[in-house]
């Protein structure tokens, strides 16, 4: 690549980033590399699944990255969003958030369950 050429964020993560630069690319500046780094497995490890299953495209990275960046958003830490994401959730039928992202139609309910939560419907 280029210097004249730089890659977006979005191509960044479409194209698989190094374990430790992963979320360089998808997070903002409120948190740091180490923080970030606890959710960094579980993104890829994901991510690696979706490439597994299908074609990946940009869209279903972007899709992965909202989530991810979402459950930022919504919980205080990466560690408790990591451990969201990873516990089972009576309103995903009990099933981990996780465990729905290799899906669109999971992702879609993913992403509705985290706007409930922001908006204090449940947690």
């Amino acid at each position: 690549m280029s210097k004249n050429n730089p890659m977006t964020k979005k191509e960044q993560v479409a194209e698989g980033l190094e374990y430790s630069n992963i979320f360089n690319a998808i997070s903002n500046e409120t948190h740091t590399a180490n923080e970030l780094q606890c959710l960094s497995s579980l993104f890829i490890e994901v991510r690696d699944a979706i490439n597994n299953q299908e074609q990946s495209s940009l869209i279903e990275t972007e899709e992965l990255t909202a989530i991810f960046l979402k459950s930022l958003d919504v919980f205080d830490t990466p560690k408790q969003a990591k451990g969201w994401l990873e516990s089972i959730c009576p309103a995903l039928s009990n099933c981990s958030p996780v465990s729905l992202l290799t899906s669109v139609e999971g992702r879609e309910l993913v992403s509705k369950t985290l706007r409930y939560i922001e908006y204090g419907e449940f947690s």
